[in-house]
């Protein structure tokens, strides 16, 4: 099994945002302060630099609008376990964690089902949002008994960004707009669902109780 390059373009996406969220002012923290075009444009580049070019998604694939999507409020307290990386780093070294976590093989062998999830997490953000600890890994309950569970999700007020199904990149980009970073923000939560050949995404924010 070979994760899709597709993880890889969602986390530079969730990265530009979060540097663009950088250059602002606090003030300035809204859903429309930065065009999709340009964040667009900076992904781009970003995505020259760092892997090959994304195939294009074909007329036949279902992909949902963001502005579309119903978004949640859900207070969660059941106990998820994951299994994989847990890094305090600047998140302009994201790129380096996931190319880490995908040379993993021994971790990767260890998947016991072909229906699994593999869950970004980003929490404990310092006060200008550069640097937090990120955890990428699968869950628990996909791997078989010699896996070592090395983070359980953060729990508290959710916001549904982005519930589960297939997006496009600009969809993703808007929902990452959408997180609100003024009311005691506590985790970034995006997960990769896969069954068989079908890879779904849905993407969450967990803000204080």
């Amino acid at each position: 099994m070979k994760l899709s390059l597709s993880i890889v373009t969602t986390i530079i996406i969730a990265l530009v945002v979060w540097l663009i969220m950088l250059w602002q002012p606090p003030e300035s923290w809204s859903n429309d302060a930065v065009s999709y075009e340009k964040l667009l444009a900076l992904t781009a580049n970003n995505q020259t630099e760092t892997m090959p070019s994304e195939k294009p998604a074909s007329s036949s694939d279902t992909m949902v609008n963001a502005s579309d999507v119903k978004q949640s409020n859900d207070f969660q307290q059941d106990t998820v376990d994951i299994v994989g990386l847990n890094r305090r780093i600047s998140l302009v070294d994201i790129g380096k964690l996931w190319r880490e976590f995908t040379d993993n093989k021994h971790l990767e062998r260890t998947i016991s089902t072909d229906t699994f999830a593999v869950y970004t997490v980003f929490s404990q953000f310092n006060a200008s949002y550069s640097v937090a600890d990120v955890s990428i890994g699968y869950e628990r309950a996909a791997l078989n008994d010699s896996a070592v569970t090395t983070q359980t999700l953060p729990t508290g007020k959710r916001f549904t960004l982005l519930s589960q199904g297939h997006y496009s990149n600009v969809d993703i980009v808007a929902a990452w707009e959408n997180i609100d970073y003024r009311r005691g923000l506590i985790a970034v939560i995006e997960k990769r669902h896969f069954s068989g050949d079908d890879e779904t995404v849905s993407l969450q924010a967990i803000y204080q109780e």
